[in-house]
C-alpha cells in the first residue's frame, strides 16, 4: 500500500506539488493499491506534519512584530517602511524563482531530511541576529532567507516526503487534507502566539526570542524523529526497476514557465488567469494590510489577532469549496470567489479590516481552480503533469516577485495623491480581469460541448 513515487527523474517535479493542494500526486491511474486508514496515513506522516507546522510557526511568529522593528528601524515613515516590506517579497519571490527549480534535484542528491533540519538551524541564527541588531538591512536579510527557508524546507520538502511515501489518489487526497489542516493550524496559532507575548511586553523583540527557541527546539528534536523518506537514501541506489541511471542535474532552467503561454491558445488564457490569481495571493495581500494597519497605528498584537483570522478565515473557506463546487460547478464557484475577492477588497479600500475577513474565506480560494485547470490543459497537450506543475510553480514566484514592484508603486502613488488606501484599486481592477478571462473560457467550454453533441 506504500509506494516510493519520487524518484531522482521526478524529484524535483515533486517537490511543486506544495502549491497545488488540490491537486492529485498520483501517477498515471494504473494498478492503483488499495486506499490506507486515516489513521496509518496519520502515523506514518505525523512527524512531517508537526515539522511542515512548526516551521511555519517560526515564520509567522515574527511577521508582525518585524512590521514594528521596521516602523522603528525607519523613524515611522511609512513609504519606507511599505518599500522595504516589498523589496522583501520582490527579493523571496527571486529566491524561490532561481532556487525552487534545482531544489527537489538537490534532495535526491543529499536526501530529504538533511534539507528538513537545515531550515530550523539556519532560522535560529537568524532570529537571534534580530534580537541583537534590530536594523532595517538584518531585517531584510532575516525575512528573505527566513521566508525563502520556510517556503522550500518546509513545504515543499513536505511535498515531497508525501509524494516519497503515498502514490494512490484516494490516499494523496487523505495526505493532502491533513497536511491543510497542519498549514491552517501554524497560521492561526503563530499569530495569536506572538499577539500573546506582545501583549506581555512591548518589546517587538520577544516574538523573535520565542521563535529562536522553536527553532532550536525543532531542530534538536527533529534529528530524531524525522525519517528519510527519499528511496535512493534508503536504498544507496539511484537506478530504476529496468537498471537505468535516473540521476537527473541539479540546475535546471528557470525559464521554462513562458513556454505556458506558447503552447496553445487555450493554454494561454489559462495561464493568464493564473498568472492574475497569483497577484491576489493572501501574502501579498497581507503584506499590504500590514502596511496600512501601521499607518493607522494598529498596535503589533491588534495585527497579530487580524493575521491570525485571516489564516481562520482561508482554512474555513477551503472546507466549504467542495460542496460549493458539487452544487454550483467549477466555473460557478469561482465566479462566488471572484465576486467574494471584490468584496473583501471593498472593505479594505474603505479601511474596514475586521470586515474583510468574511469574504476573504472563499476569496482566497479561487487559484486552486485556476492551477488545476492550466494542469489538465497542459496534459492535453502531451506535457507531463510534474514537468507542468515545475513550470506552474516557477510562473508562480515569477508573478510574486512582479506583484510586489507593483504593489508598491500603486502605495507610493495613492499616498502621494492623499488617500493611502487607494492602492486596493490595484487588485479590484485585478479581479475583474479574472472575472472576464473565466466568462470568456465558460463560453469557450460551452462552444466545446454544443459542438461535440452535434457531432455524428
Amino acid at each position: 500500500r506504500i509506494r516510493p513515487k519520487c524518484t531522482p527523474a521526478t524529484g524535483s517535479v515533486c517537490s511543486r506539488a506544495c502549491a497545488f493542494p488540490s491537486l492529485s500526486m498520483s501517477g498515471d491511474g494504473s494498478n492503483k493499491p488499495a486506499a490506507t486508514s486515516s489513521s496509518e496515513i496519520l502515523r506514518r506522516i505525523a512527524p512531517i506534519l508537526a515539522h511542515q507546522s512548526s516551521m511555519l510557526t517560526i515564520s509567522l511568529l515574527t511577521l508582525q512584530p518585524r512590521s514594528q522593528l521596521l516602523m522603528q528601524a525607519l523613524k515611522g515613515d511609512t513609504v519606507a517602511v511599505a518599500k522595504q516590506i516589498n523589496r522583501g517579497a520582490t527579493l523571496v519571490g527571486l529566491c524561490e524563482l532561481f532556487l525552487s527549480p534545482s531544489f527537489g534535484a538537490f534532495s535526491d542528491r543529499v536526501g530529504r531530511k538533511p534539507l528538513m533540519l537545515l531550515a530550523p538551524l539556519l532560522a535560529l541564527p537568524l532570529k537571534l541576529a534580530v534580537v541583537l541588531r534590530p536594523s532595517a538591512n538584518i531585517l531584510l536579510i532575516e525575512r528573505v532567507l527566513g521566508d525563502a527557508l520556510r517556503s522550500m524546507g518546509g513545504a515543499t520538502m513536505a511535498a515531497i516526503c508525501y509524494a516519497d511515501l503515498y502514490d494512490a489518489e484516494v490516499d494523496a487526497r487523505t495526505v493532502n487534507e491533513f497536511s491543510n489542516t497542519a498549514a491552517a493550524s501554524g497560521m492561526v496559532f503563530a499569530p495569536l502566539l506572538s499577539a500573546l507575548l506582545l501583549r506581555r511586553s512591548s518589546d517587538p523583540r520577544l516574538p523573535y526570542i520565542a521563535s529562536a527557541v522553536i527553532a532550536g527546539a525543532h531542530a534538536w528534536v527533529a534529528r530524531g524523529f524525522l525519517e528519510e523518506t527519499s528511496r535512493i537514501r534508503r536504498t544507496g541506489s539511484d537506478s530504476g526497476a529496468d537498471g537505468s541511471s535516473k540521476k537527473q542535474p541539479i540546475l535546471r532552467p528557470v525559464w521554462d514557465f513562458v513556454r505556458l503561454f506558447t503552447l496553445s491558445a487555450r493554454c494561454r488564457v489559462r495561464a493568464c488567469l493564473f498568472t492574475l490569481h497569483c497577484m491576489l495571493e493572501g501574502k501579498i495581500l497581507q503584506d499590504q494590510a500590514s502596511i496600512l494597519q501601521l499607518s493607522m497605528d494598529w498596535a503589533a498584537d491588534l495585527r497579530s489577532r487580524w493575521t491570525a483570522g485571516f489564516g481562520l478565515a482561508m482554512s474555513a473557506g477551503g472546507m466549504l469549496m467542495q460542496p460549493l463546487r458539487s452544487r454550483l460547478s467549477e466555473h460557478g464557484a469561482l465566479r462566488v470567489c471572484h465576486l467574494a475577492s471584490l468584496n473583501a477588497l471593498l472593505a479594505l479600500l474603505g479601511g474596514r479590516f475586521w470586515l474583510a475577513l468574511l469574504p476573504f474565506s472563499l476569496a482566497q480560494q479561487r487559484r486552486a481552480a485556476s492551477s488545476a485547470w492550466l494542469i489538465t490543459e497542459t496534459g492535453h497537450l502531451s506535457i507531463g503533469r510534474g514537468e507542468a506543475v515545475g513550470w506552474v510553480t516557477s510562473l508562480r514566484a515569477a508573478v510574486d516577485t512582479v506583484s510586489a514592484v507593483l504593489y508598491q508603486r500603486a502605495y507610493r502613488t495613492a499616498f502621494k495623491r492623499g488617500n493611502p488606501f487607494n492602492m486596493f484599486l490595484l487588485p479590484i481592477a485585478v479581479v475583474a480581469l479574472c472575472e472576464i478571462i473565466r466568462v470568456h473560457m465558460a463560453r469557450e467550454s460551452k462552444a466545446v460541448v454544443a459542438d461535440r453533441r452535434q457531432e455524428p
